[in-house]
């Protein structure tokens, strides 16, 4: 009952967003060091996936698929 009691506190904490094709988005590095930027883009999706990944233009001829849970909307400002 615990487990699932900090579970279901987790999951309100969480923000729902749905990503969208041609959505500006920025990949967060693998391993940043100290004073790096920890993210990279911005990048334009081609495809969203309903495992939970996107896939991404990271060059003119180059795609990528990656989780959502290593991006983060871009937000120009």
């Amino acid at each position: 009952m615990r487990i699932d009691n900090s579970l279901i506190k987790a999951n309100n904490r969480r923000i729902a967003f749905d990503y969208q094709p041609n959505q500006q988005i920025l990949v967060k590095h693998a391993d940043p060091q100290k004073l790096d930027e920890r993210y990279h883009g911005p990048y334009s999706i081609t495809q969203v996936h309903v495992n939970g990944n996107i896939t991404y233009e990271r060059n003119p001829n180059i795609t990528e698929r990656i989780n959502i849970r290593r991006i983060k909307p871009y937000r120009a400002r």
